[in-house]
């Protein structure tokens, strides 16, 4: 009994083992039927070559272009190999199209710097995609052959020669025009800063290359008189009359007192002649109000009356006279003293 059991058992086995290997047989003939044929073709023109010449290699591939993805091979710093260096790759090229089967042809114009015989094969990913899973598996073209030769030397007549020196070519100043280009620009830069920098203080005479020979006060009060007789606050032309006489009297601080009047704000003006000790409080107080409507009608769009307009003028004018450092001329000044016994307007 116990040997029937025993012979059942192994029967049994052997039963198994056999169902298993027809199901693993059955399995890859499935997978192989599902997954498409892979046709790889590798063309060399020409297959011998002098050492540098230009080839033309191509790999072409043939797959089902609706299960199938390829990855042809990627080169890096322009080397295929060890002894192929790429001169171009040409643009991927479709040679056939036949329903889902389709040819693809990738080029490359190829050269090589060392002589000798050479078996080349390239590597392909391809990936397929069956019933129930994503195949990935990697292919290789056939071998190519090339042969790379030297050119033959003539032993008869070749006569060796020693190294050339290094040559030194002749300085010649025109090949460095770009140096004088640069200096020149940055001349221009300096000059127009410069030039830029008088055209403020002087106020927009760009031509004036000396200051005036009169005392700044009799500058002043010239031109004062000229921003009378323009009479532009009687024209509603307030901001301007308002930046006209600000700058006059800036411009006679800055050449009395030797401060930066022109860049400063009312606010500085007042400080620095606080700082250099201005001892004369009314013309102080009727310059700060005169800066105050300035700053009014320049930046707050204030519209001041008449009568602080003619104020604002008289102060800059009793400012000016009253730190005058020489002696008026009556000859000169007489028109535009605005402060007569009848008050007379402005």
């Amino acid at each position: 009994m116990s040997k029937l059991t025993y012979m059942c058992g192994r029967i049994t086995k052997y039963i198994r083992l056999a169902f298993t290997l027809i199901f693993v047989l059955l399995t890859a003939i499935q997978l192989k039927a599902q997954t498409p044929k892979v046709d790889l073709k590798a063309i060399i023109k020409p297959d011998s070559i002098l050492i540098g010449d230009h080839i033309k290699l191509s790999l072409q591939v043939t797959y089902d272009s609706v299960r199938q993805r390829i990855a042809l091979p990627e080169y890096e710093d322009g080397k295929m190999g060890p002894f192929l260096d790429i001169i171009e790759q040409l643009s991927l090229d479709t040679i056939k199209r036949d329903g889902r089967s389709i040819t693809i042809d990738q080029s490359y114009i190829v050269t090589s710097f060392d002589s000798g015989s050479y078996m080349m094969a390239f590597p392909m990913l391809l990936q397929t995609a069956t019933t129930d899973t994503i195949l990935i598996d990697t292919l290789i073209f056939p071998q190519l052959d090339l042969y790379v030769n030297t050119i033959p030397i003539d032993t008869a007549t070749y006569v060796m020669y020693d190294i050339k020196a290094i040559s030194e070519y002749p300085f010649v100043i025109w090949d460095y025009w770009w140096i004088g280009i640069i200096i020149l620009g940055l001349g221009l830069i300096v000059f127009g800063l410069w030039w830029y920098l008088r055209w403020r203080k002087y106020k927009g005479n760009l031509f004036v290359f000396s200051r005036s020979q009169d005392p700044p006060y009799v500058v002043a009060f010239s031109e004062l008189q000229k921003l009378k007789n323009e009479k532009l606050w009687e024209q509603d032309r307030i901001k301007q009359y308002y930046t006209r006489l600000t700058d006059i009297v800036r411009q006679y601080l800055e050449d009395t007192y030797d401060m930066q009047a022109m860049e400063k704000t009312s606010e500085e003006i007042l400080q620095a002649l606080a700082d250099l000790k201005f001892d004369k409080k009314d013309l102080y107080d009727e310059l700060k109000k005169m800066l105050m409507y300035s700053d009014l009608a320049k930046f707050a769009k204030y519209k001041p009356l008449p009568i602080e307009n003619e104020q604002s003028y008289q102060y800059a004018y009793n400012f000016v006279d009253g730190t005058k450092t020489q002696p008026v001329d009556k000859s000169e000044t007489n028109e535009i003293n605005t402060q007569d016994d009848n008050n007379t307007e402005i």
